[in-house]
């Protein structure tokens, strides 16, 4: 990351890593992506930076088909959401969520199409 990330707050660097896990998701690279947050946990955040973290994690879950960490991790981010009266990261929880279970399902009728028809013989030639 940045030559000189060893001189900001804690906070700023964890926003730095969030950041670039965003960027590595956004290009599809949803294992680098989740390694930046892993990296971002070990920093001091308060409560609201916490809950956003697992809910981000959670839905990198999602798209790595790892669906039951990431509906446990969306759990526990919706919870804290309301415990903190946090509306707005409520919100984007419960979306996420939408837009996982979606893709679960998605995931779930490929895969029954896949096993319900033969595998098609394809010539050598």
């Amino acid at each position: 990351m940045a030559a000189d990330a060893g001189k900001l707050r804690s906070g700023e660097r964890h926003e730095l890593w969030v950041l670039k896990s965003h960027s590595l998701s956004a290009l599809g690279q949803w294992r680098e992506a989740l390694a930046a947050l892993d990296a971002a946990q070990g920093h001091n955040i308060n409560a609201e930076a916490r809950a956003s973290l697992v809910m981000h994690k959670g839905y990198l879950l999602g798209s790595l088909a790892r669906y039951n960490e990431s509906w446990s991790l969306l759990h526990q981010a919706e919870q804290a959401a309301r415990e903190l009266g946090l509306r707005a990261l409520l919100g984007e929880v419960l979306w996420r969520r939408g837009a996982s279970r979606k893709s679960r399902g998605l995931a779930k009728v490929s895969a029954h199409i896949a096993n319900s028809f033969p595998p098609v013989y394809r010539c050598p030639c």
